[in-house]
């Protein structure tokens, strides 16, 4: 079981206002590349609390549908109660691995804010995902650039390395830059079946609090806090802590602390039938 049908999952959705704000422009530029139209059936890949979903699902109105699916059953929870409140009938969800799910397809388009750079397989779960789209159908999806071009990833995760050290483990394999280099990309898409692949790079601040008091608790939360911090003593996680909040001060602005991030959205087609 992974984390994230569990710890990693379960704190996403605590925080699931705080993701909202602080990653609403890369789920904007996602659905403006994909273009869904009215009554068009859409599948959102690692959806989540639902953000990208959710909007999907006002694109296509009633006639359409959105299918948001996603490992964490506490996010699905989320969403499924967000899409409710909110009214929009075309959403719906299902806490399945999207490298392996079998869904009333096809659809028209497949979408994704950071949902897909986790896969152990990227090739082979692209090609499931393209066997789920209609003949001419279209991707589009949100993915990290390098770590060294995200200073919302550098500038508390150095500071805290200062004091701990950075962690052990295998370096490649899925994980949050999995799909950093655009060439990779495009060749391990093209492996999938794809044509028309092109890869745009998206920029954006991150709101990541209300001040850096709140940046720094939330940072402790994350996946890549508990990687960080791991055991270390009390004395050294204190002084690590302060570090952190003395590099997120200078980026404090009346809209709270705003960090610089680098995304790649990409689009391809699936190709129609000769």
């Amino acid at each position: 079981m992974s984390e994230w049908e569990t710890v990693e999952g379960e704190h996403w959705a605590e925080y699931a206002e705080h993701y909202t704000r602080m990653l609403a422009p890369y789920g904007e530029a996602v659905l403006a590349a994909a273009a869904p139209q009215p009554g068009e059936r859409v599948i959102d890949v690692g959806c989540g609390n639902g953000d990208l979903s959710l909007l999907a699902a006002v694109a296509v109105g009633p006639d359409g549908v959105v299918q948001g699916v996603d490992l964490s059953p506490a996010e699905v929870a989320v969403a499924s109660r967000r899409s409710t409140e909110a009214g929009l009938s075309a959403a719906r969800f299902a806490v399945a691995d999207a490298a392996r799910i079998e869904v009333d397809a096809p659809f028209d388009v497949l979408v994704s804010r950071f949902g897909v750079m986790f896969f152990d397989d990227p090739t082979g779960a692209f090609s499931h995902l393209r066997s789920l789209l209609r003949p001419g159908g279209r991707i589009a999806f949100a993915c990290w650039q390098e770590l060294f071009a995200n200073e919302w990833m550098i500038v508390p995760g150095g500071a805290v390395a200062s004091v701990l050290g950075l962690p052990g483990g295998n370096s490649g394999g899925p994980g949050p830059f999995s799909l950093a280099d655009p060439d990779l990309t495009r060749q391990m898409l093209t492996a999938a079946g794809f044509v028309d692949i092109d890869v745009e790079p998206v920029a954006a601040a991150l709101w990541m609090g209300a001040d850096a008091d709140a940046a720094v608790e939330f940072m402790t939360r994350t996946g890549m806090g508990r990687i960080l911090f791991g055991d270390a003593a009390p004395e050294q996680r204190a002084e690590a802590i302060e570090r952190a909040r003395d590099a997120l001060r200078p980026h404090e602005t009346d809209s709270g602390v705003l960090l610089d991030g680098s995304a790649w959205v990409v689009t391809a087609t699936n190709p129609p039938t000769p």
